[in-house]
């Protein structure tokens, strides 16, 4: 991630100028602001950042709205499994297996660009799942899910 300097300079001033507490400006990050010329990022708090991977876990996972992943995930969306191109693709799949998806969030965590979500996925099993028949059977399974955000969007999960 690159530092523009002028947000940083802004910090370093609200610092010296004790408007601001060291605790309340440790909670703002720089964004990364995708390989733009210096000056154009801006700072971003965690809670931003939270609220981010809060809505696009409500939006994408539990309304089942694909279509928010144009404005939600970064074009430099990366996974251990796939890029951007295959966010949509991977959902329709998931979808298709089990129609009635859903992660309720438990507790959500921020640090920078860096959010940890925990909870509690669930679904019922209505579609084949690799060469295992539908069994309409109901699944619920705690997980803890890492976001990275960048510029007001999910670069990595």
């Amino acid at each position: 991630m690159r530092v523009d300097p002028t947000s940083l300079e802004l910090v370093t001033s609200a610092m010296r100028s004790q408007r601001y507490s060291l605790l309340e400006v440790s909670r703002v990050c720089m964004v990364d602001y995708g390989g733009g010329p210096p000056g154009r990022g801006r700072l971003v708090s965690a809670q931003e950042n939270k609220a981010v991977a809060r809505r696009y876990i409500e939006e994408v996972w539990n309304r089942h709205s694909i279509e928010a992943t144009d404005e939600l995930v970064s074009p430099n969306y990366l996974s251990a499994e796939y890029q951007r191109a295959g966010v949509k693709y991977s959902l329709n799949w998931l979808f298709s297996v089990f129609p009635d998806h859903r992660f309720d969030i438990e507790d959500a965590v921020a640090e920078g660009d860096t959010v940890a979500v925990r909870g509690t996925c669930s679904g019922a099993h209505e579609g084949e799942l690799w060469d295992i028949p539908p069994t309409g059977k109901r699944f619920a399974a705690q997980q803890s899910l890492w976001f990275r955000v960048s510029d007001g969007k999910v670069a990595a999960h």
